[in-house]
């Protein structure tokens, strides 16, 4: 799975943010996207306050829409599973 884009509307504020997400993976190691949720978080803003942290969410987001993962299994059987993951925004020019 890469890592998703740094958003455009930050490239030159050379900032970092942190996104949490939260979402349910399914049998298949798909993720639901109607389940896809930001979670808040104190380094859920990004580090320049003129940079809006959706930018960095929408980001987020896109990329774990084409995520796979590998299902979870309880008794031998797979099945649905929530996960949080953090998405680190790092500015390297």
């Amino acid at each position: 799975n890469p890592p998703p884009q740094y958003p455009v509307e930050a490239l030159g504020r050379r900032t970092d943010a942190v996104v949490l997400l939260t979402f349910i993976v399914d049998e298949e190691g798909r993720v639901r996207e109607e389940t896809i949720r930001t979670l808040p978080s104190d380094r859920s803003r990004p580090l320049d306050p003129a940079i809006p942290s959706s930018a960095f969410e929408r980001s987020a987001t896109q990329a774990v829409r084409n995520y796979r993962y590998g299902p979870a299994e309880h008794l031998g059987c797979r099945v649905p599973a929530l996960v949080q993951q953090p998405f680190v925004f790092s500015w390297q020019p």
